[in-house]
């Protein structure tokens, strides 16, 4: 049987705003779990996206982040944390994700341990029930 991967944390940000007769919607995720850590920015404009960011780790002390844009322009950048902290400061769009790592300090690392599945077996106690005359 194989497990459900778990989430330690977990950033989920919608919003939908009219801005200059046109609908936006912005939606900010952030993911942390056993697999590492994840990202993801997209914005449309009245359906179409303008812009996605997507980043994941990939190895530890290890992300790979593509950008693409309304173009169409898809770049795939690989970069060390601390190249991939000036990559989100260069983004304002990005502030989220920023402070959702300055929350979580230095344990961006990559989990790996093993689980130990142990039956946890119940006793059921006998209660004598008493009757009333």
């Amino acid at each position: 049987m194989s497990k459900k991967p778990s989430l330690k944390s977990l950033v989920n940000n919608k919003r939908s705003i009219l801005e200059d007769g046109q609908f936006v919607q912005y939606t900010e995720k952030a993911f942390f779990g056993d697999k590492g850590f994840s990202f993801v920015f997209q914005e449309k404009r009245d359906g179409k996206m303008i812009i996605k960011i997507y980043g994941k780790q990939i190895d530890t002390g290890k992300y790979q982040v593509e950008y693409e844009d309304i173009k169409g322009a898809k770049e795939t950048y690989t970069f060390t944390k601390s190249e991939l902290s000036a990559f989100i400061k260069k983004f304002k769009e990005l502030k989220f994700l920023a402070e959702y790592i300055a929350l979580r300090g230095d344990s961006l690392k990559r989990v790996s341990r093993k689980i130990r599945r142990s039956r946890k077996t119940s006793k059921k106690s006998k209660r004598s029930k008493k009757s009333k005359k």
